[in-house]
């Protein structure tokens, strides 16, 4: 748009609207101009927090026409600036932010890609203003690094804390920023899913082990260990597949092993190893899910551990194995085509490797297991159906039916074909084909799909903390959502979603059985 002429700018720290600064606002793109002026004059006038002192608002006097340039490059200024309105109200200061922005005026065409496109990580940035600083370093850009980097990373800021309360807060924040710097990147399209998921899931790998080693230290300071005791994390889920999302949650399994059931632990206030296990685990949970300055940095679900809430929070190896031989469900053996070991010293790892193979490699009736699925689908559609293309897990056709077509295929197959098993769906699907259990048109369309969906998914978790409304959503984020879908157009990205999804449908009838109609 137009540059605010000299002079104008000054307008906004009057009481009234100014006449010519309302026309420059218009030729710059934006419709609700009154709307606009009113919103600077209330910052001016230190009606929020950012700008109570007065050389936060002399800092925005200089800014704004470098701010409202910006905004104005988006595909709707009014929207972008009724959001950043919002992020300019979050902030708890100014001075800092407004310094930065002046020093990096590239940092403010960031802002407004990112209150124009995703709300969420706006909302969360004008909390954590810090954050800011990490864009400027030179390597933000670049490809986070492997998992043994990024531990070496960890372990280095580990080293400089006091307590075990600096430990965690030093990992809860070391994740915090690592997961910002990806989220930018994805945002932006420097990424796509297929390298940030695989990194997302880097950090929570990093982040768990670490936590367990100090909270493990910590415990044993009263309670000492167990000679010849280990235990293991195993990640399911979207962890497990390595498909993490931004607010994904983590779904986690402890199993322990002993050298012997009835040794205690050799501290001050000895425990069997059930409890000790139990407690040690709780502790972990804790301190994971504790709510920080940083916010809430992962939710965890343990609910898919033997016997769901029924049983202990933290299985011994052996009756793990034997729970998933003899009685686990075959919703558990579903959740168990995605499990992995996420850390584990590497003897325990292996046994639990090994078991999760064999169970996964039993001869199954197809019949009973197609019965079984298509039951399940049946009773998650009825309680979360819909047909919004756009609610990408549970609508029909949608990420559930594909998720459950490939696992069925495991499951049935892999007695006669153990190479057809991997933790990732898209890898599952090319070893499906591969392995002869899944022909190639069918393949290919699960496989198009699958792209599609975890990209859009991706997107709309990063960018929302709620449902999708494609009438209200941010202009950016349907461009977002445009370029991660390969689509020309909203419209075209919402067609080829229908396509793919009606597809899926097809190919879950033909695969498992009759669909559920929501």
């Amino acid at each position: 748009g137009a540059p605010i002429p000299e002079g104008v700018i000054r307008a906004f720290t009057g009481t009234d609207d100014n006449p010519e600064t309302l026309e420059t606002l218009e030729r710059m793109g934006f419709g609700e101009a009154t709307s606009v002026s009113k919103a600077i004059r209330g910052w001016h006038h230190g009606r929020i927090r950012a700008t109570r002192s007065t050389r936060a608002r002399e800092l925005l006097t200089e800014l704004t026409p470098t701010l409202l340039a910006a905004l104005a490059r988006t595909a709707n200024p009014d929207q972008a600036f009724a959001r950043f309105a919002g992020f300019m109200g979050n902030l708890p200061a100014g001075v800092q932010l407004f310094s930065l922005f002046q020093a990096a005026p590239k940092m403010l065409d960031l802002v407004a890609e990112i209150v124009g496109a995703a709300p969420r990580i706006a909302d969360y940035l004008s909390r954590h203003a810090r954050l800011f600083d990490s864009v400027l370093a030179r390597d933000f850009y670049d490809d986070l690094p492997d998992r043994q980097t990024l531990a070496a990373a960890l372990d280095r800021d580990l080293a400089m804390a006091n307590d075990l309360q600096d430990q965690l807060e030093i990992a809860r924040d070391w994740a915090s920023d690592a997961k910002f710097r990806v989220s930018i990147q994805q945002l932006l399209g420097k990424r796509d899913i297929s390298d940030t998921a695989p990194a997302l899931s880097d950090i929570a790998d990093v982040l768990l082990d670490a936590m367990l080693k100090a909270v493990s230290r910590e415990f044993a300071i009263r309670h000492g260990t167990i000679p010849g005791a280990d235990i293991a994390i195993i990640g399911f889920g979207k962890l497990g597949s390595r498909a993490l999302a931004r607010g994904s949650d983590l779904d986690l399994v402890f199993v322990y092993r002993v050298a012997d059931p009835h040794l205690e632990s050799d501290g001050e206030r000895p425990l069997a190893a059930t409890v000790y296990y139990a407690r040690l685990c709780q502790r972990l949970i804790t301190a994971i899910t504790v709510q920080t300055g940083a916010g809430l940095l992962y939710e965890v679900d343990v609910r898919l551990r033997p016997m769901g809430s029924d049983g202990p929070i933290a299985s011994e190896a052996g009756a793990f194995e034997r729970y998933y031989r003899n009685d686990a469900w075959t919703w558990e053996l579903m959740a168990l085509t995605r499990a992995r070991v996420v850390t584990a010293p590497p003897a325990l790892a292996e046994q639990i490797e090994t078991a999760i193979a064999e169970s996964l490699c039993r001869e199954r009736d197809p019949a009973l297991l197609a019965h079984d699925i298509s039951d399940m689908r049946r009773r998650i559609a009825k309680e979360h159906g819909t047909n919004d293309p756009f609610a990408i897990k549970h609508v029909r056709g949608g990420l559930i039916d594909l998720e459950f077509i490939t696992q069925y295929l495991q499951l049935r197959d892999a007695a006669r074909a153990p190479a057809i098993l991997a933790t990732s769906t898209l890898s599952s699907l090319e070893a499906l084909i591969e392995g002869n259990a899944l022909a190639i048109g069918p393949g290919e369309d699960l496989i198009d799909a699958a792209g599609l969906y975890y990209n859009v998914q991706a997107m709309l978790r990063l960018s929302l903390a709620g449902p999708f409304d494609e009438d209200t959503a941010p202009e950016g984020l349907r461009r977002a959502l445009c370029r991660v879908g390969n689509a020309a157009d909203f419209s075209a990205l919402k067609a080829r979603l229908m396509d793919l999804q009606a597809r899926i449908r097809h190919h879950f009838r033909r695969a498992v059985g009759c669909h559920p109609q929501v």
